[in-house]
């Protein structure tokens, strides 16, 4: 989606107040990156480029939390790396900081489970519904537990989604 990904970097604009940016932009972390590679007059390029430099080290941890690294990196390579990475800039963005979550998930570290959902959410929006899994990190998940929590955590994924459940749902 090189055209699309071009044209909204043309035409973001640039003077926009943090309060603004809060309530208007969805992903703001997104638009940062645009107003950061702009501001510095670099071509267009570096907006790839940079978004490559922040999911690379997400990728290398991700890997590196499982025991066969390679055979991950290898089942990453054509879908996240290749597809995604190269086709929606936003979403591989906030995969990559989704990846480094599940690590922290895995090592049972709620809070920073939560911060890295955060962080992927200023990417792409859709990544909030994965806070809900924070509340089961470092717990022994059972099949009921995983049930009770999706009943009682799965409304607060769509308050928190928003307008954006509709436009999901729809796709």
């Amino acid at each position: 989606d090189r055209w699309g990904y071009l044209h909204r970097y043309e035409i973001t604009p640039l003077n926009q107040q943090l309060s603004t940016l809060i309530t208007e932009f969805d992903e703001p972390g997104f638009w940062l990156l645009m107003k950061f590679v702009r501001e510095n007059e670099l071509d267009y390029m570096w907006l790839n480029m940079i978004a490559t430099a922040i999911m690379l080290p997400c990728f290398v941890i991700f890997c590196r939390a499982h025991r066969d690294s390679l055979l991950i990196l290898a089942l990453l390579f054509p879908v996240i790396i290749v597809q995604l990475a190269m086709s929606g800039i936003r979403q591989a963005l906030a995969t990559g900081f989704l990846m480094v979550a599940t690590v922290a998930w895995m090592r049972g570290h709620r809070i920073w489970t939560a911060v890295w959902i955060a962080i992927g959410a200023q990417f792409h929006t859709s990544v909030v519904m994965f806070l809900p899994l924070v509340a089961l990190a470092g717990r022994k998940v059972t099949t009921l537990w995983l049930f009770g929590s999706a009943a009682v955590l799965g409304p607060v994924a769509i308050f928190l989604l928003g307008d954006r459940v509709e436009t999901y749902s729809d796709r």
